[in-house]
Protein backbone atom coordinates (compact mmCIF):
# COMPACT_ATOMS: atom_id res chain seq x y z
CA UNK A 1 0.00 0.00 0.00
CA UNK A 2 1.36 3.42 -1.00
CA UNK A 3 1.68 6.24 1.50
CA UNK A 4 2.53 9.05 -0.91
CA UNK A 5 2.46 9.53 -4.68
CA UNK A 6 4.40 12.26 -6.44
CA UNK A 7 4.29 13.43 -10.06
CA UNK A 8 7.06 15.49 -11.61
CA UNK A 9 5.52 16.94 -14.77
CA UNK A 10 8.51 18.39 -16.59
CA UNK A 11 9.01 20.22 -19.86
CA UNK A 12 11.59 17.68 -21.02
CA UNK A 13 10.84 14.61 -18.88
CA UNK A 14 8.11 13.43 -16.53
CA UNK A 15 8.01 10.86 -13.76
CA UNK A 16 5.77 9.17 -11.19
CA UNK A 17 7.29 8.13 -7.85
CA UNK A 18 5.80 6.55 -4.74
CA UNK A 19 6.83 6.22 -1.12
CA UNK A 20 5.77 2.90 0.37
CA UNK A 21 5.01 2.12 4.02
CA UNK A 22 8.56 0.84 4.30
CA UNK A 23 9.75 4.37 3.57
CA UNK A 24 11.34 3.44 0.26
CA UNK A 25 11.00 5.59 -2.85
CA UNK A 26 10.17 3.81 -6.10
CA UNK A 27 10.31 5.75 -9.35
CA UNK A 28 8.73 4.30 -12.46
CA UNK A 29 11.41 4.92 -15.06
CA UNK A 30 12.33 3.48 -18.44
CA UNK A 31 15.86 2.05 -18.40
CA UNK A 32 16.59 4.17 -15.32
CA UNK A 33 15.58 7.36 -17.13
CA UNK A 34 12.41 9.44 -16.76
CA UNK A 35 9.92 9.43 -19.61
CA UNK A 36 10.33 12.12 -22.29
CA UNK A 37 7.45 14.61 -22.15
CA UNK A 38 6.49 13.95 -25.76
CA UNK A 39 3.09 13.03 -27.21
CA UNK A 40 2.47 11.97 -30.81
CA UNK A 41 -0.85 11.47 -32.58
CA UNK A 42 -0.10 8.91 -35.27
CA UNK A 43 -3.09 8.02 -37.43
CA UNK A 44 -5.48 8.04 -34.50
CA UNK A 45 -3.01 6.28 -32.20
CA UNK A 46 -1.62 8.08 -29.15
CA UNK A 47 2.09 7.47 -28.65
CA UNK A 48 3.93 8.90 -25.64
CA UNK A 49 7.38 8.96 -24.08
CA UNK A 50 10.52 7.64 -25.78
CA UNK A 51 8.60 6.11 -28.70
CA UNK A 52 7.06 9.49 -29.47
CA UNK A 53 10.44 11.21 -29.14
CA UNK A 54 11.92 8.90 -31.78
CA UNK A 55 9.36 10.24 -34.25
CA UNK A 56 10.93 13.69 -34.15
CA UNK A 57 13.11 14.44 -37.16
CA UNK A 58 13.72 17.91 -35.81
CA UNK A 59 13.66 18.97 -32.21
CA UNK A 60 13.07 21.75 -29.73
CA UNK A 61 10.14 22.69 -27.54
CA UNK A 62 6.94 22.90 -29.54
CA UNK A 63 4.83 21.14 -32.14
CA UNK A 64 6.37 19.20 -35.03
CA UNK A 65 3.74 17.75 -37.36
CA UNK A 66 1.65 15.42 -35.20
CA UNK A 67 4.15 15.41 -32.30
CA UNK A 68 4.23 17.74 -29.28
CA UNK A 69 7.46 18.08 -27.30
CA UNK A 70 7.06 19.82 -23.95
CA UNK A 71 3.25 20.11 -23.61
CA UNK A 72 3.86 21.78 -20.24
CA UNK A 73 4.74 24.94 -22.19
CA UNK A 74 1.23 25.05 -23.64
CA UNK A 75 -0.82 24.31 -20.53
CA UNK A 76 -3.23 27.17 -19.84
CA UNK A 77 -3.50 28.18 -23.50
CA UNK A 78 -6.68 27.77 -25.52
CA UNK A 79 -5.52 25.44 -28.28
CA UNK A 80 -2.58 24.18 -30.34
CA UNK A 81 -2.52 22.98 -33.98
CA UNK A 82 -1.31 19.37 -34.15
CA UNK A 83 -1.05 17.46 -37.41
CA UNK A 84 -3.72 19.53 -39.12
CA UNK A 85 -6.08 19.31 -36.12
CA UNK A 86 -6.81 21.63 -33.23
CA UNK A 87 -6.20 20.14 -29.80
CA UNK A 88 -6.64 21.53 -26.32
CA UNK A 89 -3.31 21.52 -24.42
CA UNK A 90 -5.12 20.10 -21.39
CA UNK A 91 -6.11 17.01 -23.40
CA UNK A 92 -2.52 16.48 -24.56
CA UNK A 93 -1.33 16.59 -20.94
CA UNK A 94 -4.09 14.13 -19.98
CA UNK A 95 -2.86 11.68 -22.62
CA UNK A 96 0.70 11.95 -21.27
CA UNK A 97 -0.47 11.41 -17.68
CA UNK A 98 -2.55 8.38 -18.65
CA UNK A 99 0.57 6.92 -20.26
CA UNK A 100 2.61 7.48 -17.08
CA UNK A 101 -0.07 5.83 -14.93
CA UNK A 102 -0.41 2.86 -17.28
CA UNK A 103 3.36 2.36 -17.32
CA UNK A 104 3.53 2.51 -13.52
CA UNK A 105 0.76 -0.06 -13.17
CA UNK A 106 2.39 -2.38 -15.69
CA UNK A 107 5.78 -1.97 -14.00
CA UNK A 108 4.63 -3.04 -10.54
CA UNK A 109 0.95 -2.75 -9.77
CA UNK A 110 1.41 -4.20 -6.28
CA UNK A 111 3.32 -1.06 -5.25
CA UNK A 112 0.62 1.34 -6.39
CA UNK A 113 -2.74 0.12 -5.22
CA UNK A 114 -4.10 3.67 -5.42
CA UNK A 115 -3.04 6.32 -7.93
CA UNK A 116 -6.09 8.51 -7.50
CA UNK A 117 -4.42 11.28 -5.45
CA UNK A 118 -0.99 12.83 -5.91
CA UNK A 119 1.34 15.66 -4.96
CA UNK A 120 2.46 17.45 -8.14
CA UNK A 121 5.50 19.66 -8.62
CA UNK A 122 5.15 22.89 -10.62
CA UNK A 123 7.37 25.84 -11.65
CA UNK A 124 7.19 28.88 -9.38
CA UNK A 125 5.96 31.05 -12.28
CA UNK A 126 2.96 28.86 -13.17
CA UNK A 127 -0.10 31.11 -12.97
CA UNK A 128 -3.57 30.32 -11.65
CA UNK A 129 -5.06 29.57 -15.06
CA UNK A 130 -2.30 27.07 -15.86
CA UNK A 131 -2.65 25.44 -12.45
CA UNK A 132 -6.37 24.98 -12.97
CA UNK A 133 -5.82 23.51 -16.44
CA UNK A 134 -3.24 21.10 -14.98
CA UNK A 135 -5.68 20.08 -12.22
CA UNK A 136 -8.32 19.34 -14.84
CA UNK A 137 -5.88 17.43 -17.05
CA UNK A 138 -4.84 15.20 -14.14
CA UNK A 139 -8.45 14.72 -13.06
CA UNK A 140 -9.31 13.58 -16.59
CA UNK A 141 -6.48 11.04 -16.21
CA UNK A 142 -8.06 9.80 -12.97
CA UNK A 143 -5.74 11.68 -10.60
CA UNK A 144 -6.84 14.25 -8.05
CA UNK A 145 -4.23 16.82 -7.08
CA UNK A 146 -3.75 16.73 -3.31
CA UNK A 147 -1.40 19.71 -3.48
CA UNK A 148 1.03 21.54 -5.73
CA UNK A 149 4.63 21.96 -4.57
CA UNK A 150 7.08 24.38 -6.14
CA UNK A 151 9.87 22.44 -7.84
CA UNK A 152 12.78 24.08 -5.95
CA UNK A 153 11.02 23.46 -2.63
CA UNK A 154 10.55 19.80 -3.58
CA UNK A 155 14.28 19.60 -4.33
CA UNK A 156 15.09 21.00 -0.87
CA UNK A 157 12.71 18.52 0.78
CA UNK A 158 14.49 15.78 -1.13
CA UNK A 159 17.89 17.00 0.09
CA UNK A 160 16.89 16.81 3.74
CA UNK A 161 15.12 13.47 3.34
CA UNK A 162 18.33 12.01 1.89
CA UNK A 163 20.24 12.78 5.09
CA UNK A 164 20.81 9.99 7.60
CA UNK A 165 18.98 11.99 10.29
CA UNK A 166 16.80 14.62 8.57
CA UNK A 167 15.36 16.00 11.81
CA UNK A 168 18.81 16.52 13.31
CA UNK A 169 20.07 18.23 10.15
CA UNK A 170 17.08 20.58 10.16
CA UNK A 171 17.81 21.46 13.77
CA UNK A 172 21.45 22.12 12.83
CA UNK A 173 20.30 24.51 10.08
CA UNK A 174 17.79 26.32 12.31
CA UNK A 175 17.61 30.00 11.32
CA UNK A 176 19.62 29.55 8.15
CA UNK A 177 18.56 31.02 4.80
CA UNK A 178 18.79 28.67 1.80
CA UNK A 179 18.66 29.63 -1.88
CA UNK A 180 17.61 26.76 -4.17
CA UNK A 181 18.30 26.76 -7.93
CA UNK A 182 16.14 24.41 -10.00
CA UNK A 183 17.35 24.38 -13.58
CA UNK A 184 14.88 22.25 -15.48
CA UNK A 185 14.40 21.49 -19.14
CA UNK A 186 12.18 24.48 -19.81
CA UNK A 187 12.44 26.74 -16.77
CA UNK A 188 14.90 28.15 -14.27
CA UNK A 189 13.36 28.55 -10.81
CA UNK A 190 14.81 30.06 -7.66
CA UNK A 191 13.30 29.76 -4.20
CA UNK A 192 14.60 31.47 -1.08
CA UNK A 193 13.77 29.50 2.07
CA UNK A 194 14.41 29.73 5.81
CA UNK A 195 14.54 26.95 8.37
CA UNK A 196 12.18 27.89 11.18
CA UNK A 197 11.23 25.64 14.10
CA UNK A 198 12.39 22.58 12.21
CA UNK A 199 10.35 23.33 9.09
CA UNK A 200 11.14 24.79 5.66
CA UNK A 201 9.45 28.14 4.99
CA UNK A 202 9.38 29.76 1.54
CA UNK A 203 10.34 33.43 1.65
CA UNK A 204 10.52 34.40 -2.02
CA UNK A 205 10.19 32.81 -5.47
CA UNK A 206 11.42 33.87 -8.90
CA UNK A 207 11.09 32.00 -12.19
CA UNK A 208 12.25 32.40 -15.77
CA UNK A 209 10.67 30.32 -18.52
CA UNK A 210 13.26 31.20 -21.18
CA UNK A 211 16.53 29.79 -19.80
CA UNK A 212 15.78 26.11 -19.24
CA UNK A 213 18.08 23.24 -20.12
CA UNK A 214 16.44 22.63 -23.50
CA UNK A 215 17.40 26.14 -24.59
CA UNK A 216 20.98 25.41 -23.55
CA UNK A 217 20.95 22.20 -25.62
CA UNK A 218 19.82 24.25 -28.63
CA UNK A 219 22.58 26.80 -28.01
CA UNK A 220 25.24 24.05 -27.83
CA UNK A 221 23.96 22.55 -31.09
CA UNK A 222 24.06 25.91 -32.88
CA UNK A 223 27.59 26.56 -31.56
CA UNK A 224 28.87 23.17 -32.76
CA UNK A 225 27.31 23.67 -36.20
CA UNK A 226 28.88 27.14 -36.46
CA UNK A 227 32.32 25.85 -35.45
CA UNK A 228 32.03 23.00 -37.97
CA UNK A 229 31.13 25.50 -40.72
CA UNK A 230 34.12 27.70 -39.80
CA UNK A 231 36.45 24.68 -39.95
CA UNK A 232 35.55 24.06 -43.61
CA UNK A 233 35.00 27.69 -44.60
CA UNK A 234 31.30 27.27 -45.27
CA UNK A 235 29.03 30.26 -45.69
CA UNK A 236 25.23 30.32 -45.55
CA UNK A 237 25.26 29.80 -49.32
CA UNK A 238 27.82 26.96 -49.39
CA UNK A 239 26.85 25.16 -46.18
CA UNK A 240 26.05 21.47 -46.69
CA UNK A 241 22.50 20.28 -45.89
CA UNK A 242 21.84 18.06 -42.87
CA UNK A 243 20.81 14.50 -43.56
CA UNK A 244 17.20 13.71 -42.53
CA UNK A 245 16.67 13.15 -38.80
CA UNK A 246 20.24 14.06 -37.86
CA UNK A 247 19.49 17.30 -35.99
CA UNK A 248 17.48 15.35 -33.41
CA UNK A 249 20.43 12.96 -32.95
CA UNK A 250 22.88 15.82 -32.47
CA UNK A 251 20.53 17.55 -30.03
CA UNK A 252 20.32 14.37 -27.95
CA UNK A 253 24.11 14.07 -28.01
CA UNK A 254 24.41 17.72 -26.89
CA UNK A 255 22.12 16.99 -23.95
CA UNK A 256 24.26 14.01 -22.97
CA UNK A 257 27.42 16.12 -23.20
CA UNK A 258 25.86 18.81 -21.01
CA UNK A 259 25.14 16.18 -18.35
CA UNK A 260 28.66 14.75 -18.66
CA UNK A 261 30.20 18.22 -18.21
CA UNK A 262 28.53 18.50 -14.82
CA UNK A 263 31.03 15.86 -13.64
CA UNK A 264 33.93 16.06 -16.08
CA UNK A 265 35.93 18.85 -17.73
CA UNK A 266 35.32 17.79 -21.34
CA UNK A 267 33.37 15.47 -23.62
CA UNK A 268 33.52 14.52 -27.30
CA UNK A 269 30.38 15.11 -29.36
CA UNK A 270 30.41 12.75 -32.34
CA UNK A 271 27.62 12.17 -34.86
CA UNK A 272 28.49 10.41 -38.16
CA UNK A 273 26.76 11.25 -41.47
CA UNK A 274 25.33 14.48 -40.08
CA UNK A 275 25.77 16.50 -43.28
CA UNK A 276 25.46 15.49 -46.90
CA UNK A 277 29.08 16.49 -47.47
CA UNK A 278 31.70 15.81 -50.13
CA UNK A 279 33.92 13.86 -47.72
CA UNK A 280 33.60 11.82 -44.55
CA UNK A 281 35.37 14.54 -42.57
CA UNK A 282 32.92 17.17 -43.80
CA UNK A 283 29.91 14.94 -43.18
CA UNK A 284 30.60 13.91 -39.58
CA UNK A 285 30.34 16.07 -36.50
CA UNK A 286 33.26 15.63 -34.13
CA UNK A 287 33.79 18.34 -31.54
CA UNK A 288 35.48 18.48 -28.14
CA UNK A 289 33.16 20.33 -25.79
CA UNK A 290 34.65 21.71 -22.57
CA UNK A 291 33.34 23.64 -19.59
CA UNK A 292 35.22 26.67 -20.90
CA UNK A 293 33.75 26.43 -24.42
Amino acid sequence: MVQKIGIDFGTTNSLISVVTKEGKVKSFTERNRPHPSVVSYDGGRIVCGSKAKKKLEDSGIGVFGSTIRGPKKFIGKDHIPVGGEIKHPKDVVTDLMKFLVEHALEDDGSEIADLSTAVVTIPVAMDGRSRQALREALLDAGIKVDSFVHEPLAALYGYYQDQLDPRNVLQRDEGKTVLVFDWGGGTLDLTLCQIRNGTIVQVMNRGNNKVGGDYLDDAILRFIEEEHAKKFGWTEQTKKPRNPGMKAKLLERCEQAKITLSKRSKDIVFVPDYYNGDSEEESEIEFELTKDT
